[in-house]
């Protein structure tokens, strides 16, 4: 069975675009009709049967939003690419989204998975300094692997199977974090924690708590968005987070990478040691003094010779039988043992005394290499 490398438009029969309702015309929402954004998509979530937010109908058809029948997978095409899910309801889209309906080349379930596994290159493929986004050319233009349909459908099968196990943890995971949550607002909202009954309230806190703003024990730090041109997915240079996008279920996905945001805070990091660590530390080793070292040195090496001349003697003296067997073995390993520890010894401050001398070198190379009057704001 051969498998095909076709683009994702040979496969489908149609696309389905969606819009938003006028928010001016509060009317038009919270009404009975699902309305689905890319706020409702999650990266482990594939299948959708509610929205944070409802329309009516009055509102989807004074829109260019479109109501799309269950069962249909809608991916993102800006905002959120490569995320993509399967609506178990009929609901509507915004115009960041998009509907894919199938031909008979492709089988549902296996284009969602298609979809899916494209995220990395579709997030590449995406233009925009803030919001990164693709046309539907692109989107069209993305080449996959079609088996036939018979091993599409087992793909899919298997895939959904751990999906389904996936959807159940999470919900056993949900009922565990909604009674942590609950935990967390006995004890430290209604302050109804173990041995509140002892403990005294002052203004509106436990004795020996304290209010304090969020800017007081936390940096908060604005990011920005490099040219898209500097991205990467060969994981070469630093993750670089873009909001939503990188929201995972739980934890920050790393799919996209800065060499060159990674070669600014790289020479960053060494500007800034430069005088605070760099400086220091090549003053400390230049001043390290080896003179100590040196001199045991010839002590150890001194020791040695000693060594090996009473080994000589001993092994002469146990030639002319002048020793017992037991104590020449004895005597033999006691100077074996010594003569090792000796030159254990000589090689710890041997290397010791040479190391300093290469991190004297090398912290020297290094200060030169750092030192610029500013930091740097951008890729020189």
């Amino acid at each position: 069975m051969k498998w095909e490398t076709v683009n994702l438009g040979d496969v489908l029969h149609l696309i389905i675009g969606g819009g938003t309702p006028s928010k001016s015309k509060s009317e038009y929402w919270n009404g009975d009709i699902f309305w689905c954004s890319v706020k409702d998509m999650e990266d482990d979530k594939h299948y959708l049967s509610y929205t944070k937010d409802t329309i009516i109908k009055k509102g989807l058809e004074n829109s260019s939003a479109n109501l799309i029948k269950a069962g249909t997978v809608i991916t993102s095409t800006r905002m959120g690419l490569g995320r993509a899910f399967i609506n178990k309801v009929d609901m509507a889209i915004n115009q960041d989204l998009k509907a894919l309906i199938p031909n008979e080349r492709i089988d549902n379930r296996f284009l969602l998975w298609t979809i899916v596994s494209k995220r990395n290159e579709l997030n590449m493929l995406g233009r925009g300094s803030t919001v990164k986004g693709i046309t539907l050319d692109i989107l069209k233009s993305i080449e996959i692997a079609l088996p036939p349909l018979i091993v599409q459908r087992r793909i899919a099968d298997i895939l959904s199977a751990y999906d389904d196990l996936i959807e159940n943890n999470q919900k056993q995971i949900k009922l565990l974090e909604e009674a942590a949550m609950r935990l967390y607002k006995e004890w430290f909202v209604n302050l109804r924690f173990p041995g509140y009954e002892n403990t005294k309230i002052v203004d509106g806190v436990p004795d020996g708590w304290s209010r304090k703003k969020l800017i007081y024990i936390a940096d908060i730090t604005m990011g920005q968005s490099p040219k898209s041109e500097y991205y990467n997915d060969k994981q070469q240079g630093l993750p670089f987070h873009q909001g939503v996008t990188n929201y995972g279920y739980r934890f920050v996905i790393d799919d996209t990478y800065d060499i060159k945001t990674a070669f600014v805070t790289m020479m960053n990091k060494l500007i800034f040691g430069q005088k605070f660590i760099l400086r220091p530390l090549l003053e400390g080793l230049r001043n390290q003094n080896n003179v100590a070292s040196f001199h045991r040195i010839e002590e150890l090496e001194t020791k040695i010779e000693n060594n090996m001349e009473q080994s000589q003697v001993l092994t002469g003296l146990m030639a002319k039988g002048y020793l017992e067997p037991a104590l020449y073995n004895k005597e033999k390993n006691s100077l074996v043992q010594e003569r090792e520890r000796l030159l254990a010894e000589k090689d710890q401050l041997t290397r010791s005394v040479n190391g300093n001398f290469a991190k004297v070198d090398e912290v020297d190379r290094l200060l030169k290499f750092a030192t610029k009057s500013k930091m740097l704001t951008a890729y020189e």
